[in-house]
């Protein structure tokens, strides 16, 4: 299925029932709330991106497919724009009136079930460089704001108040305009920026069914460019800021009031990649000297990213046949801070360092089961098309995917 361009869906396909060999299922019905939330196109690669919300099969609910709008790009239906300049959109209620009858048109023309607001706040010219990196979810003074995925500029948001109650109005308003239809309103809150700045939690969450924390690309290649570190760390250790945490993050929200049902976990199915160099530290425990982003993948083409199976061909498994150089994989037997595997360069052969930091299966487990502990609503896997879709690491399609789906 693609997220691109005009496509008619059928009604009578539209909503196709969940298959026990493609989609992983829940095995007791002791918790009717956990769902998967799969996305079947990359949110970063721009464009339409597809959300399938799967509930547990103990409660009669049919699939549900969502439209997700990013808000850093323009959008263009019927050869008009809906969004030109995304600050704009918040700041003049006109242009909220009409994103909003263009959104619900677009959902009930293709047959959706709902909407995502991805929301990427504008990037501002910085006032102030700073030298540290970091998200800064609590206190009562706002920084610096990071662009989301990888644009790392530090800047301070002159009209923060205006934009946060703007986009606390779009939300109110869109939900109003959908609940004639019982059309479903989602928000994913992107990975490194600043929610107390941006989100009046307690009241959003009231006019939203969930809200997706994309917990993951906390340190990037293209953000930390000299230094390479665990993207994705449960807890802290080691003196990492608790905000560039899973636990940080979900924590924040429900401080906030938010229930934590209506939270849903984004779980990453993929590596963050960087390039080592003769400076880099030899035992490779990050953080560590890094060089940049490490060399694109052959399925995915964009440097410091590697899907699973990418990964998984760079470091032992039953399945490995590679006859190049390994990296060495290190686990985290404490399950804070995550997986990594790495390897110096070496001048002989003129290969190069690499060092990388990402999901398996164990680290997803666990994760899962940190939102099912915490209660919760279900996990948002970012993307499916990331995973291990063939099998081709150790002979079972989605294992990441799955792992994570056994433990809610």
């Amino acid at each position: 299925m693609q997220g691109r361009g005009k496509q008619e869906i059928p009604e009578k396909t539209r909503r196709p029932a969940a298959s026990s060999d493609t989609i992983p299922t829940c095995k007791t019905c002791e918790r009717p709330r956990a769902r998967l939330h799969l996305g079947l196109d990359s949110h970063w690669s721009g464009g339409f991106l597809w959300d399938l919300l799967f509930p547990c099969p103990c409660v009669p609910t049919p699939l549900h497919i969502h439209l997700t709008f990013i808000g850093s790009r323009f959008l263009v239906v019927k050869s008009y724009p809906i969004l030109q300049l995304l600050h704009t959109n918040l700041e003049n209620s006109d242009t909220r009136t009409q994103f909003i009858n263009s959104a619900k048109a677009l959902v009930k023309q293709y047959g959706f079930d709902g909407l995502d607001l991805a929301w990427q706040f504008p990037q501002l010219p910085a006032k102030k460089q700073r030298s540290t990196l970091g998200t800064h979810f609590h206190g009562s003074i706002w920084h610096s704001i990071k662009q989301t995925l990888g644009y790392g500029r530090d800047f301070v948001d002159e009209k923060e108040e205006e934009h946060r109650n703007g986009f606390t109005a779009l939300v109110r308003d869109l939900k109003a305009a959908f609940r004639p239809d019982s059309f479903l309103l989602t928000a994913a809150v992107m990975p490194n920026v600043n929610a107390s700045a941006y989100f009046q939690a307690t009241e959003v969450s009231q006019h939203l069914d969930a809200i997706t924390l994309m917990a993951f690309d906390y340190k990037t290649p293209q953000r930390n460019k000299k230094q390479a570190d665990y993207p994705t760390p449960l807890y802290t250790a080691g003196g990492r800021d608790v905000n560039e945490t899973v636990d940080g993050s979900v924590t924040w929200w429900l401080e906030q009031g938010v229930p934590a049902n209506k939270l849903t976990l984004g779980l990453a199915m993929f590596g963050r990649t960087w390039k080592l160099t003769s400076d880099s530290q030899i035992s490779g425990v990050p953080p560590i000297d890094a060089d940049g982003p490490g060399s694109e993948g052959s399925l995915t083409a964009t440097p410091g990213l590697l899907s699973y199976p990418e990964v998984c061909a760079l470091v032992p498994n039953p399945n490995q046949q590679s006859a190049g150089n390994l990296l060495r994989k290190v686990t985290d037997p404490a399950q804070k801070l995550g997986t990594y595997g790495f390897r110096m360069p070496d001048p002989e052969t003129e290969e190069g360092g690499l060092w990388v930091g990402y999901e398996d299966p164990d680290t997803v487990a666990t994760k899962a089961t940190y939102a099912r502990h915490k209660a919760l609503g279900g996990i948002a896997a970012c993307d499916i098309t990331l995973d291990d879709f063939k099998g081709v690491c150790n002979g079972y399609k989605f294992p990441v995917l799955k792992a994570a789906k056994e433990r809610l």
